[in-house]
């Protein structure tokens, strides 16, 4: 009788239930690309500072362009080559290149704003992956719940019906009634904590 009690305790534990949610890659490339490329804006103009700043007679006008440069710095440091490059048209005050720069600072906000919808669009998906591997997992631990509810609920049925066996053929009266009273309130018990 222990063996077959025991025997029907292993086998409530076993799940068949092999589902396994799908597996999300969360990383944003596109936001990476947006974090480089706002470094490169704030890079080139801590650079046109830097290499301006000097022009600027001493006072409150170059404290406050050395106080923007100390600020874009702390985001992206300005690059030797942009202020050597800045310096060069302050000093030949070469006014194709200053509209050049124009032309090209002008486009900055279109092309900050087309990677960011890219940054957006992607975090959407990420975020409805998220939501599907959420809604996976649920699934997988309502079978797994539903599995062994059912396996240990037959289980205690078994046992329910042994008792009943032992205590109708068997001279073991009470050995069948405390397996029936055993099964009875296991069975209460699972369902109670389900």
């Amino acid at each position: 009788m222990k063996k077959t009690l025991i025997l029907l305790t292993l086998l409530a534990g076993c799940t068949s239930v092999d589902n396994k949610p799908p597996v999300v890659v969360s990383n944003n490339g596109q936001k990476d690309a947006y974090i480089d490329k706002v470094e490169q804006i704030v890079s080139e103009s801590a650079s046109a500072l830097t290499a301006v700043a000097p022009t600027i007679p001493i006072g409150i006008p170059r404290e406050i362009v050395e106080g923007q440069v100390t600020r874009l710095s702390g985001v992206a440091k300005p690059s030797v080559e942009k202020v050597k490059e800045f310096e060069r048209i302050i000093r030949d005050k070469d006014q194709k290149a200053v509209e050049a720069d124009k032309v090209k600072a002008a486009k900055v906000d279109a092309e900050t704003n087309r990677l960011w919808a890219v940054v957006e669009e992607q975090n959407q998906k990420l975020s409805e992956a998220v939501a599907l591997r959420e809604q996976a997992e649920l699934k997988v631990k309502q079978e797994r719940k539903t599995t062994m509810l059912y396996q240990a609920s037959s289980a205690f049925l078994f046992l329910c019906v042994v008792g009943v066996l032992v205590e109708a053929f068997t001279p073991f009266k009470k050995a069948g009634f405390i397996l029936i009273g055993i099964s009875t309130l296991l069975g209460g018990l699972l369902l109670y904590l389900a």
